[in-house]
């Protein structure tokens, strides 16, 4: 296994990498930018959003949604306008949208969390509808609700339940809308850190992003372990193929000390590693023509 630094940027939490047409896309969780890299040139554009971005998804035809501390909101391709969509906690002051990832479907999964009580179990995981632009409730009890992945061939969908260590698999209905069985597919001891962001390939290998350890471990669909990729970093947060055998992997520097960076001085960086026998799966898009209806007649008055 090699890696290689993609973008040397130091992130607070660099977060949510998308990669669309040749071009890779992540968010700084801490901050109000989101970052481009173009994987032809190299060149890295950063755009200030002025919101507090969390995650990003590709909205179709063209465009985003992007998952904020304050809502979910779509933007146009070079995230100059935004218009707010919904907010599935706006009622609650301690609690915050963290996540958000385009399903198979069509649709955005959304995880929340107790922004004043990390370890408090009342986050919760939505789903933000592309026909009706509403959202429903799917699961609750999370200590951060993170992690989004799906495997579409087996119609399975993974979430981080951070601080409790585990990672949840969804066997779901066939319009990816209803748990027909949930269960805990991995528990990460203390030294493993805490299970961040998730990716499924197209052989429906599971890699987890460690929290604390800066570890990814890949796993069966069944929970067989398989391999463990360090990286000389203290947070990874979540990871995307940029082609097949080439993932992308985001990382943070959130609170560390001037002696964890001397140890540790890439950590926030973007990278590349390089995988053998892995297969790049479909990044999946938010398709309403719901919203692009909407979005159409604000564009035209």
């Amino acid at each position: 296994m090699n890696y290689s630094v993609l973008d040397d940027t130091r992130c607070i939490i660099g977060e949510s990498p998308v990669c669309i047409d040749q071009c890779l896309l992540w968010v700084d969780a801490e901050s109000d930018s989101i970052y481009r890299f173009n994987l032809k040139s190299k060149q890295t554009t950063q755009f200030h959003v002025d919101l507090p971005v969390t995650a990003l998804a590709k909205l179709k035809p063209s465009g985003w949604l992007v998952v904020t501390k304050i809502g979910i909101y779509a933007m146009d391709e070079d995230f100059q306008f935004h218009q707010f969509i919904a907010n599935p906690v706006e009622h609650f002051p301690t609690l915050r949208p963290n996540d958000g990832v385009a399903s198979p479907a069509g649709d955005l999964w959304v995880g929340t969390m107790n922004s004043e009580e990390l370890e408090s179990p009342d986050g919760g995981l939505f789903i933000l509808s592309r026909q009706t632009l509403s959202l429903s409730k799917i699961d609750t009890g999370f200590s951060v609700a993170n992690g989004i992945a799906f495997d579409k061939k087996r119609r399975l969908a993974y979430v981080s339940n951070m601080f409790k260590r585990e990672v949840y698999q969804y066997q779901m209905n066939s319009s990816w809308t209803q748990v027909l069985n949930k269960k805990v597919i991995v528990k990460l001891s203390d030294e493993d850190g805490m299970p961040d962001g998730l990716k499924v390939d197209a052989n429906g290998t599971l890699y987890i992003c460690h929290w604390d350890s800066g570890l990814i471990s890949t796993y069966s669909h069944t929970g067989q372990p398989f391999q463990r990729i360090q990286l000389p970093v203290k947070h990874v947060t979540r990871c995307t193929f940029i082609s097949n055998d080439k993932l992308a992997v985001t990382t943070a520097s959130y609170e560390m000390s001037e002696s964890d960076f001397q140890q540790l001085p890439l950590s926030g960086a973007t990278f590349q590693v390089d995988l053998e026998g892995a297969v790049a799966d479909t990044e999946f898009e938010f398709d309403s023509l719901l919203l692009s209806e909407k979005l159409n007649k604000i564009n035209t008055t």
